[in-house]
């Protein structure tokens, strides 16, 4: 797998490692993340950094094993023992470094990178649904954390598979499952009873029209050049478009939410 994709266990375990640095972004201490993780049982919060961690480590141990190409046969220790210059053991070094891992142990560790993943992708979704954000308070909102990891996910494995057909076609379905959600998503906000979900409509429709357009230009745009993307240079425009697509999802995603207004809510009980 490292012959065919060369890059993919480096970036794969950069992934890891900025998902792991961007889920401690929610707390209040970052450098005491590791003290959150005790509160797995009880906080989505320390869920989200536990399985993100669980990732990395994941990550970077399948990374690993994709550098490992030397045949079964060959004995490290013997072969260093043969090399007169420190040169050359560097250079093996840098070759990588074998060890014999049947072709069952590295599936496991790519396969374990799976449930992690999803894991933490569900855990930093589950963080927003909060009653004082009605718009996020749905299950649109985990729906459209995982078609993020999905459109992103398939864009940047075409890049790396060179545009093999079978992840061209998971990033056109989690595409067009973007757009149906979204439009889904759109009609439920117009047509909810909360105030506070029609003003979120109305932002997105007067203030903010103008980026929902460039959204989904991004996102169109990304998703018709897929037919014409058949080498890993021509889907890194794609990955690019869809990408600037997402960050634009999700900052209307922050900018368009529409508070509760606590005191308001109080009174109507009040008065009730």
């Amino acid at each position: 797998m490292a012959r065919l994709h060369p890059f993919a266990a480096p970036v794969a375990l950069l992934v890891a490692l900025v998902a792991l640095a961007a889920s401690t972004l929610h707390l209040g201490r970052p450098i005491q993340a590791v003290r959150a993780l005790k509160m797995w049982r009880h906080s989505w919060l320390s869920r989200e950094v536990l399985m993100f961690t669980l990732f990395a480590n994941a990550t970077a141990a399948y990374s690993a094993t994709l550098w490992i190409t030397l045949p079964a046969s060959f004995n490290l220790a013997l072969h260093l023992a043969s090399l007169p210059k420190l040169s050359a053991v560097l250079a093996l070094a840098i070759e990588g470094v074998n060890v014999v891992l049947p072709p069952y142990s590295v599936a496991f560790l790519g396969g374990l990178t799976v449930p992690c993943g999803i894991g933490g992708v569900g855990a930093s979704a589950r963080l927003y649904l909060a009653p004082g954000r009605p718009a996020w308070n749905s299950p649109f909102t985990v729906v459209e954390f995982y078609l993020t990891a999905a459109l992103l996910g398939s864009a940047g494995a075409n890049v790396l598979s060179q545009a093999s057909p079978l992840t061209q076609s998971a990033t056109i379905y989690a595409g067009v499952a973007t757009i149906l959600a979204a439009g889904v998503g759109i009609v439920w906000l117009a047509r909810s009873a909360a105030h506070e979900r029609r003003g979120t409509y109305n932002l997105l429709f007067t203030v903010l029209s103008n980026l929902v357009m460039l959204r989904a230009l991004f996102l169109g745009a990304g998703l018709l050049r897929i037919p014409f993307a058949q080498s890993r240079w021509t889907a890194f425009p794609v990955a690019l478009l869809l990408l600037a697509g997402e960050f634009l999802s999700r900052y209307l995603f922050f900018v368009s939410v529409v508070p509760s207004n606590i005191a308001t809510e109080y009174l109507s009980m009040e008065a009730a």
